[in-house]
């Protein structure tokens, strides 16, 4: 019941090149994190990384690949809930990261990653976003949410999957409506 307008999706293979555009993205890992992706690698991109990441407990510089193992964690803390918190705060990493880019970098930036985006946008609105977005990167607040919302939804077992079951709809709409006003 909730329709967005101005969307932008990535796969995963665009996603780790804009990452790598980026020159990598800082992140902060905790120590089981770091210990899964040094022992798993990314696992589905290329076997071959499997064991040799060296990542820490902390602040880490990761590559577009790391980056979007790290974001793709599903065995630790709280399964899928934990998994999509790390994706937005990727997403909100480099979105922080781009601020010290110049108008120039971030120009070159979005031409360079245009043609791995899908989008309902066209090229013209993209560029007129771009440019209110430039003006304002400095200061603008970052909100992420999480659908289903706390205290909506109750695992349940479906044709024998376990899934996330929203029993709560209408909240879940409301939340999603306010932070679209507050955006």
């Amino acid at each position: 019941g909730v329709s967005v307008d101005g969307n932008v999706e990535v796969d995963f293979s665009g996603f780790m090149d804009v990452v790598d555009m980026m020159g990598g993205v800082d992140m902060e890992l905790n120590q089981d994190e770091a210990a899964y992706l040094n022992r798993r690698g990314n696992w589905d991109v290329d076997d071959s990384t499997a064991g040799t990441w060296n990542l820490k407990a902390g602040m880490n510089h990761l590559t577009g690949e790391q980056a979007l193992a790290y974001s793709r964690i599903r065995y630790i803390g709280n399964g899928d809930f934990e998994r999509t918190e790390r994706q937005r705060k990727v997403l909100t990493a480099m979105i922080n990261q781009s601020r010290d880019l110049s108008i120039s970098q971030l120009n070159g930036l979005l031409q360079a990653a245009l043609p791995l985006l899908t989008t309902d946008l066209n090229n013209q609105e993209i560029v007129g976003y771009a440019a209110k977005l430039f003006a304002i990167l400095p200061e603008l607040k970052i909100n992420t949410q999480r659908v289903p919302t706390d205290g909506t939804w109750e695992y349940a077992i479906i044709s024998g999957l376990d899934v996330v079951r929203m029993f709560d709809v209408e909240t879940n709409v409301e939340m999603i409506r306010k932070a679209m006003d507050e955006a």
